[in-house]
């Protein structure tokens, strides 16, 4: 692909998502730490493994959200593009592509 003039930077997509991931990881790793065992009848449940389970989730969904919206999203839109058997003579309409991505993209000569 060659180099752009204008490099175009796109803003990470969903950042109040991203942001409640991490908020929710963060805050379910502490609590990991205080949660007590909690017996019910004579069985004893211990709640802290599945917070702390369920925080790396969390965390780990924001993280490669972040990562694809950087990085994997402009591979995807290069592969789409190269896809098609493009002859040099089209003209393509691109409606509705929000921040453009697609309608930047180079073909690779």
């Amino acid at each position: 692909m060659s180099k752009e003039k204008h490099k175009v930077h796109y803003r990470v997509d969903a950042p109040g998502v991203i942001r409640n991931f991490l908020l929710a990881g963060i805050a379910l790793l502490v609590l990991s730490r205080f949660v007590p065992a909690v017996t019910v009848g004579g069985v004893t449940f211990i709640v802290s493994p599945m917070f702390r389970s369920t925080a790396i989730g969390c965390i780990a969904s924001g993280v490669l959200m972040v990562v694809y919206s950087k990085f994997m999203k402009f591979r995807h839109r290069d592969k789409m593009l190269e896809m098609v058997n493009w002859r040099g003579d089209e003209r393509v309409l691109d409606v509705g592509t929000g921040a453009g991505l697609l309608l930047i993209g180079q073909r690779r000569s």
